[in-house]
């Protein structure tokens, strides 16, 4: 093994005892290899993953008729930044309620990771699920600890299939509980140990028949911002061209509302902000009007540890280019650089949006900060605005706006020796 060596340079006699002192024991530390897809785990646009399978009572001759037949598609996300004509595993099931075996039916999928993964940090598991609405009460297993995949311990989360149509699943590894129907693990009743983990399985339920569509399979770590559970938020406000005395016939009209989002684990009877608008294509002012909702944070934030901003937006197929602001630097948020992302309300329903900072860039219709071409400074963020296209109207929802990333992580390190010696001036190899 090649490593870098350590230069000891004019260390005095104690200092020298003492760095030996630690060497002695403790060995040379070499830094482990840490995964370089995380979070992304698989997203199956090289085909079906090594390690991952279908599986069926039927295939280990239980003389049943539970059927499974596991591919590959074609199709789009409900997202923003768009995801178009993306791969995704497709799988078409029937398992038999009870089987001649003398118990209920198996299926699903599963992915056995060749080596373990360590997901400390991370706090849910992720993944995009187009159900059938076969109203099966499924599972999400994961495996962790123990010698290889299928001498792991064994947790589940159950989740209703009853929609035709996408749920976004991230379910907080808080929620997943012991599996008691079958566990081989070496020591079932412990939490999960994420700084192990050996894969992860879609188990379907007995009874039920279908089909179903996976992608994106990923860790999660988020900070929410606002979930306006508490109703409107303070510095989060309207604006409209006409209510600064422009003449124009802008309207904006915006307040709270219940919804459910296409989540799992369910959102249902959560608190959104409703909007109901009209921009003017062009005011009295000689301009395109303007019109929309912005959050100005009383002090600024850091988002340094995030990689993305993200929302649920309930659009009306205006077909408006809306944007998405935000803010960063200067002294407060009136003078702070703006930053935008471009998407479109090309249809009526909900998108997740989440979307990476290095999409966002410099505003240039306003821009009052003091450093406008610079990149953005996540270290210091002042809130954010949805800008509203001129010369459209509709309504929209907006919930769940928050921030997703990745841990900060130490390097962990293995010892590769006991003991080195050493002479004042020289080299550790």
């Amino acid at each position: 093994m090649n490593r870098k060596p350590l230069l000891l340079v004019g260390l005095s006699l104690t200092g020298l005892l003492m760095t030996l002192l630690l060497l002695v024991g403790l060995g040379t530390a070499v830094a482990e290899p840490a995964p370089t897809n995380l979070p992304l785990i698989a997203d199956f646009e090289g085909g079906i993953p090594a390690g991952f399978v279908g599986f069926a009572d039927s295939w280990d001759g239980s003389g049943s008729a539970t059927t499974l037949a596991l591919g590959t598609t074609q199709l789009d996300l409900p997202v923003s930044p768009p995801v178009t004509e993306t791969t995704a595993v497709s799988v078409t099931y029937f398992v038999d309620p009870f089987i001649p075996w003398g118990f209920p039916g198996y299926a699903g999928v599963t992915h056995d990771f060749a080596t373990p993964q360590d997901w400390d940090g991370y706090q849910g598991f992720s993944f995009w699920f187009h159900g059938s609405g076969s109203s099966g009460a499924h599972r999400i297993e994961l495996k962790s600890t123990g010698a290889s995949p299928a001498n792991s311990n064994r947790y589940e989360y159950t989740f209703t299939d009853d929609v035709d149509g996408w749920k976004y699943v991230n379910v907080p590894f808080s929620d997943f509980t012991r599996r008691f129907d079958f566990n081989p693990g070496p020591s079932p009743d412990d939490p999960i140990n994420l700084g192990n983990m050996w894969g992860y399985s879609i188990l379907l339920a007995p009874g039920a028949g279908g089909t179903f569509q996976m992608d994106n399979v990923m860790l999660t770590k988020r900070h929410t911002i606002h979930d306006f559970e508490g109703g409107i938020p303070a510095g989060f406000v309207g604006f409209a061209d006409s209510w600064d005395g422009s003449g124009s016939t802008t309207t904006l009209a915006y307040a709270t509302t219940t919804t459910d989002l296409p989540t799992v684990p369910p959102i249902t009877g959560t608190t959104a902000v409703s909007a109901t608008y009209f921009v003017d294509p062009f005011i009295p002012w000689g301009f395109p009007g303007y019109a929309g909702l912005t959050y100005d944070a009383p002090a600024a934030e850091d988002w340094s540890e995030y990689d993305s901003f993200s929302f649920w937006f309930y659009g009306s197929g205006s077909g408006g280019d809306h944007r998405i602001e935000l803010k960063a630097d200067g002294a407060a948020p009136a003078n702070a650089n703006r930053y935008e992302y471009t998407f479109t309300d090309a249809a009526a329903g909900w998108t997740w949006f989440n979307v990476p900072f290095s999409d966002f860039a410099p505003r240039t219709d306003f821009n009052p900060g003091p450093s406008p071409s610079d990149p953005i400074n996540l270290g210091k963020m002042w809130g954010y605005s949805i800008l509203l296209a001129p010369g459209t109207g509709g309504s929209f929802l907006l919930d769940e706006v928050a921030l997703y990333g990745r841990p900060v992580t130490e390097r962990k390190v293995s010892l590769a020796e006991d003991a080195y010696a050493v002479e004042e001036g020289g080299l550790v190899e």
